[in-house]
């Protein structure tokens, strides 16, 4: 591996131990959140609140058009040109 390639790996090694200990503190926190709380809620009504708030994160889906006029958009920005060749 060059020195810049073993830079990568390092980073994205620590970046992983990073959310690996992340996902720990979130879900310690949890599980005192929930010791604290008088009535536990049922577990189906607090994976659904997940689910609801992850489809917003995510937003509407695109369509395949869509993304390709993204692609489009973007190669044409860094100079690219369409060389595929025209049918017909």
């Amino acid at each position: 591996m060059t020195p810049y390639e073993t830079r990568l790996f390092i980073e994205a090694a620590a970046k992983g131990r990073n959310d690996e200990y992340r996902i720990a503190i979130i879900g310690a926190w949890h599980v005192e959140a929930f010791q604290r709380t008088k009535r536990l809620p049922k577990l189906a009504h607090v994976m659904k609140r997940l689910d609801r708030s992850l489809e917003k994160k995510r937003g509407d889906k695109l369509t395949p058009e869509q993304i390709w006029q993204g692609f489009k958009l973007h190669n044409l920005r860094l100079g690219g040109a369409d060389n595929r060749k025209k049918a017909g």
